[in-house]
């Protein structure tokens, strides 16, 4: 595919820099299951923001030049090849021909024409703010997750305002700004579809009479779970004290046993759909959702997977900064598993430096979290196991899906399965803290005042038996130990 210009005679003696996407036409040569690149490049001012990043470009640089650039339209160019990212900048993707080059062809590309603008729709859902909303996730995504593609410029609201359906002259009419770019990156992410009488939101939105449907149908549930496993709760909170990891019990039992062994209980058992397995061609798969909730916060898991080990860390919203810098990036816990399944300690004095900060490992270059071995001898293994199973049979027995489905207007008893048990898992964790069964810790109880030293509280790693990674002795004495965390589920 390239990029060319009209022939010279066409030309004028405009300066390369101050030249309009508008005095090109595209070359493509390609195969395509859908959309074009040309498409996408006509979509808003997308070719002028390529050609401004043809000798590289950053958001900054393009705003300083008077180009106008959203968040959702850069990532489209990314996500279509027609930008690449280069020395911390972007740069055109695509061959860029003009003035001398276009001297040695002979005929012209043919232009292409602009998508129609889907039709206007009828109804339009009374407006609300996607910030009144959170995003529920269950998915598997090979690279950004959907709530960060919604996250981008007012996606969420269009998202919103296409719940009963919308046109692009609706939503404007409606005071929603919305370009064709985002129109397009929301499709490609099966966030949007389109049908007939124009678009609409591809997801479910539980909220007003669907949220109080779902309360009754779960709250009561939770409450009922958490009275009937009150005992196996305490049995493990107790053996995680005698391993001295008593301030890690809510990690355990929340990331790893409730946003864990209750959804492998549910996969083993076929009822929850497949995340490996893309959404209509989107970049992920899974479960997703908008719903409003009076709830101040809620917990979540980010779980990272090195071959058969796993490391399991619980966070919530406020800690998202400490948790992305524990996560990735040279000094991580994506860095600890390289050292320590290669090498049975963090290779470098930075690296033991970072992990003994975040309280993960002690100076002897010890684990400091616990470390499960998942076989029938390991007690801890055990209690784990036995609780799940528990809670997820209750769960199955409690949850009505086809009524569900049929209530909050769901594509599948999956997706009934995946929204009710995330509010039973919310509800269950809130009654047990409030009964003292666990105690929060320090990150989760206050996280506008978290310090690293708080998140190692909040990583459990689980390990197959024969995998050797140098397991740690707790704190020693059964209390509190510091640390990290960070997740989502």
């Amino acid at each position: 595919m390239v990029l060319v210009s009209p022939p010279l005679a066409a030309q004028d003696a405009t300066p390369r820099a101050a030249r309009s996407w508008s005095d090109y036409r595209l070359g493509q040569f390609i195969s395509s299951r859908g959309r074009t690149p040309g498409d996408i490049l006509s979509l808003d001012n997308n070719g002028d923001i390529l050609l401004a990043c043809r000798g590289g470009c950053s958001p900054e640089s393009l705003a300083a030049a008077g180009v106008p650039a959203l968040a959702s339209q850069l990532e489209l160019l990314r996500g279509w090849a027609l930008l690449v990212e280069e020395d911390g900048g972007l740069r055109a993707g695509i061959p860029i021909l003009d003035r001398t080059q276009t001297e040695l062809l002979d005929r012209r590309a043919a232009a292409l024409l602009v998508p129609p603008v889907c039709p206007p729709a009828t109804a339009q859902q009374p407006a609300r703010s996607w910030s009144d909303y959170r995003l529920g996730q269950f998915i598997a995504s090979r690279s950004l997750t959907p709530g960060e593609v919604l996250a981008l410029d007012n996606n969420g609201d269009i998202l919103l305002a296409c719940r009963d359906g919308c046109s692009r002259e609706g939503l404007l009419a409606e005071g929603v700004p919305a370009l064709e770019s985002q129109l397009e990156l929301l499709r490609g992410w099966a966030l949007l579809i389109d049908e007939e009488a124009g678009m609409r939101t591809a997801i479910p939105i539980v909220d007003g009479e669907r949220s109080e449907l779902l309360e009754q149908r779960t709250a009561a549930l939770a409450a009922e779970i958490a009275g009937a496993v009150a005992g196996d709760v305490a049995e493990l909170v107790g053996a995680l004290k005698a391993e001295g990891w008593s301030g890690h019990a809510f990690a355990v039992v929340f990331s790893y046993v409730l946003d864990g062994g209750v959804w492998g209980f549910f996969d083993e058992m076929s009822l929850i759909a497949r995340r490996n397995v893309a959404r209509r061609g989107a970049p992920w798969g899974g479960e997703v959702w908008a719903y409003a909730s009076a709830r101040e916060r809620e917990p979540r898991t980010s779980t990272l997977r090195r071959g058969s080990t796993t490391v399991k860390v619980s966070w919530v919203e406020p800690l998202e900064p400490l948790i992305d810098a524990l996560m990735t990036g040279p000094l991580s816990l994506q860095t600890l598993f390289a050292d320590f399944l290669e090498q049975g300690q963090p290779a470098s004095p930075e690296m033991r430096a970072k992990l003994m900060e975040y309280g993960i490992v002690t100076s002897e270059q010890r684990l400091s979290v616990p470390v499960i071995e998942q076989s029938r001898e390991d007690r801890i293994n055990q209690l784990c196991d036995r609780l799940a199973t528990r809670v997820a049979e209750a769960v199955i027995a409690g949850i009505d899906r086809p009524a569900l489905v049929a209530e909050l207007g769901l594509e599948s008893e999956s997706q009934a399965l995946v929204i009710a048990y995330h509010e039973v898992m919310w509800r269950l964790i809130d009654r047990l803290v409030a009964t003292e069964a666990i105690e929060l810790p320090v990150a989760i109880a206050d996280p506008e005042r978290a310090r690293p030293a708080d998140l190692g509280q909040l990583v459990v790693m689980a390990r197959p038996p024969q995998a050797s990674l140098p397991a740690g002795d707790g704190d020693g004495d059964g209390d509190e130990d510091e640390g990290e965390g960070e997740g989502g589920s």
